[in-house]
């Protein structure tokens, strides 16, 4: 079952990149299962990621990007995810990560871009060993959760510098969070990724010994902007956030879809097929209700925060910490409809061959992660009630 009405017509479509996340449908669709057990993304699904462009929606023009505006990513994410959620969590973070290229030199950013086939990653923690030596760094550590990094081209790793015993510090006394860039050759991936959601994802764990780092490759998170164009002054913790929820807003549109198929043809204990049970006609109007609510704050929310953008230095509070709760929001109402869909579907849902238990598990999955947890509501709330801490805001 398609609803080609789940694109509210205010929204402008990102052609010609939403035209190639809905052809590549059939494709992400059928390397889902594949991709699940070998615990990476297909090859053929890569390299039609890199033909279309959907690995650089967020790599500037000037290098031969997209530079689609965060509404853009949100639509293509989520058509992506419809086919597979771990293809459009892929997608997604790689997409958030070449915000960094915002504070680089120009020679770096041409290292990184100019062959047109590059996939960022990053892992934002602040991890690992660094200390500062003439001409950069050396780095040492281990870090989690990095998605694509058995196939990304570069990575962004979080780290604090130490100038001999002392850690760099910012004006106001904080830690200054930094952010290494490494290429392929630099560090190695550790096979950790055995879980139970997202397995396609590749969230490995990547390990770096005793690496030089030029100085050039190592940027502030918070360093002045050599990029100045508006997409470069989105928070990149909040495209993060969004772009996840986008993922999610894709699983709970192929939940319902995958229902309806299975209502169809699925006999009631109660008389004729499932469809025809008024629980099953009112979960489903349920499920499309939460989907749709959760699509339409996140759309309003990364609309107005990308309108302030434009002609500002950076994007205010307000709209940061409405993405936080749109994004989070999102994911809390597609969890629940998702979950609905699989009850609804009885024991075919929980059949290994039926896509309906990669979709529970893969939402579930979605959830885990820090950057919609349900412990941003505590964050909206010390905002709405003047208690928001300075070093928590930068992190929304």
């Amino acid at each position: 079952m398609r609803n080609d009405a789940i694109l509210p017509a205010p929204v402008r479509e990102p052609e010609p990149l939403l035209n190639a996340a809905r052809r590549l449908y059939p494709l992400v669709r059928e390397h889902a299962e594949p991709g699940e057990r070998n615990r990476r993304i297909a090859r053929p699904v890569i390299e039609a990621l890199l033909d279309a462009g959907l690995f650089h929606m967020s790599v500037p023009r000037a290098y031969g990007g997209r530079e689609l505006t965060p509404t853009e990513m949100v639509i293509c994410i989520e058509e992506l995810a419809r086919g597979d959620a771990s293809t459009g969590w892929c997608v997604g973070k790689a997409t958030c990560s070449a915000l960094v290229a915002r504070s680089l030199p120009a020679p770096v950013l041409h290292e990184m871009f100019d062959d047109g086939k590059s996939i960022g990653a990053c892992v934002l923690a602040s991890k690992g060993q660094a200390i500062a030596v003439p001409g950069g760094i050396r780095l040492t550590g281990r870090w989690s959760y990095a998605t694509t990094s058995q196939d990304c081209t570069w990575i962004a790793l979080g780290t604090l510098v130490s100038d001999g015993d002392q850690v760099r510090k910012t004006p106001n006394g904080q830690p200054a969070r930094h952010l290494a860039i490494l290429n392929r050759s630099e560090f190695q991936v550790r096979d950790t990724w055995h879980v139970s959601g997202l397995a396609g994802s590749g969230s490995q764990d990547v390990e770096v010994t005793d690496q030089l780092i030029p100085e050039a490759r190592v940027v502030g998170l918070f360093s002045p902007r050599t990029l100045l164009t508006p997409l470069y002054g989105f928070p990149i913790f909040a495209l993060l956030r969004v772009l996840d929820a986008a993922a999610a807003l894709g699983v709970g549109r192929r939940a319902i879809e995958e229902f309806g198929d299975l209502a169809r043809q699925k006999a009631s204990a109660w008389g004729g097929n499932l469809r025809d049970q008024a629980s099953a006609q009112q979960f489903v109007g349920q499920a499309e209700g939460m989907v749709r609510s959760g699509r339409a704050f996140l759309i309003e929310a990364v609309s107005d925060a990308w309108a302030a953008t434009q002609g500002a230095t950076s994007v205010d509070i307000k709209h940061r910490v409405m993405m936080t709760l749109a994004a989070t929001e999102a994911v809390a109402r597609v969890t629940a409809a998702v979950s609905l869909m699989y009850r609804e579907g009885g024991v075919t849902s929980m059949m290994t061959d039926h896509t309906m238990q990669r979709l529970f598990r893969d939402i579930h999955a979605i959830t885990q992660d820090v950057a919609v947890h349900h412990k941003n509501y505590e964050y909206v709330g010390k905002h709405v009630l003047d208690v928001l801490d300075p070093e928590t805001a930068l992190r929304l």
